[in-house]
């Protein structure tokens, strides 16, 4: 393997290993916020994408990194372990910090689509891959989530009186 194509493997195993995370974690939000179906629709998405990724990763003769996929997953769980002002009960506070994550993964996703979709041009093997749509995709995940950060801090943040004071 040239020392490019072992570098493009890493990559796409790193991205794998995010989007185990991102799935992950956009699952159990939806979950935990049943009220907002837009996370479940954004969660189902996700999902879809990581299997793309993996359609990706067999054209290009790329194994799985297991090992990443499952640190990956343990990282996501161990998040949850972070103080988030409540002892036992989901806070207000985790569900800002978890879609500001989300969108952090689907903004790297972005440019993972774009990466691909610039490698694409010097070859055939992605030329079938409708990165517009991919591209699509992740830009209407990132509105989504920024509507739902948006309401999401104002439900942490935000008093009765309508007067933020920090503690």
């Amino acid at each position: 393997m040239t020392e490019s194509g072992r570098l493009l493997a890493i990559y796409l195993r790193d991205h794998r290993a995010g989007a185990v995370a991102g799935r992950r974690l956009a699952y159990r939000l939806a979950k935990e916020n049943p009220q907002w179906a837009a996370l479940r629709k954004v969660a189902q998405e996700i999902a879809a994408d990581e299997i793309r990724l993996i359609d990706v990763m067999n054209v290009l003769g790329v194994s799985e990194g297991i090992f990443k996929n499952v640190a990956a997953a343990a990282m996501e769980t161990a998040e949850r372990l972070k103080p988030n002002g409540r002892l036992l009960a989901y806070s207000p506070l985790s569900r800002v910090l978890e879609i500001e994550s989300l969108i952090s993964g689907v903004a790297a996703k972005l440019r993972l689509w774009a990466s691909l979709r610039q490698l694409a041009g010097e070859g055939d093997h992605l030329a079938e891959i409708d990165f517009e749509e991919l591209d699509r995709r992740a830009l209407d995940q990132l509105t989504a989530l920024a509507s739902l950060h948006e309401s999401a801090v104002l439900l942490a943040f935000m008093p009765e009186d309508g007067l933020p004071k920090g503690g």
